[in-house]
């Protein structure tokens, strides 16, 4: 019927959480057809704070159901403090401080060789 007006049924607001530490969550305001929202405080994304949605009627349409919402975001939480160096050494590798292991296990053991060659030659000369 001419004259009569559409009614339409509001969409409630959401709230999308960020996901991230030190980050708000964000305050989604459906975009309907017939349907005019604002909001109390004005909110600006990353804004905290409990704000009124009001859904009004534009000209020709009316309003069925629900028609204001309060809705609550809360204040982020604080990122942890990363732990000092710990992060970095578990990447690091170890400075090179000497020989390699097997080096140092092969010139013992020569020295060893060595040692028990020349205690053997000085015993039979009776150096010893």
């Amino acid at each position: 019927v001419e004259g009569c007006p559409i009614p339409v049924t509001p969409t409630k607001p959401t709230i999308t959480a960020s996901g991230e530490c030190e980050v708000a969550d964000t305050l989604n305001i459906p975009e309907m057809e017939g349907v005019v929202y604002t909001v109390e405080p004005e909110y600006t994304e990353g804004a905290t704070g409990t704000f009124e949605v009001t859904a009004t009627a534009e000209e020709g349409y009316e309003l069925e159901g629900k028609t204001s919402w309060t809705m609550t975001i809360d204040e982020p939480e604080k990122c942890p403090a990363p732990k000092p160096d710990e992060d970095e050494k578990e990447d690091e590798e170890l400075a090179a401080t000497g020989a390699p292991l097997q080096l140092m296990i092969g010139a013992g053991l020569l020295l060893l060789v060595g040692g028990g060659a020349a205690m053997a030659v000085a015993r039979r000369r009776g150096i010893v």
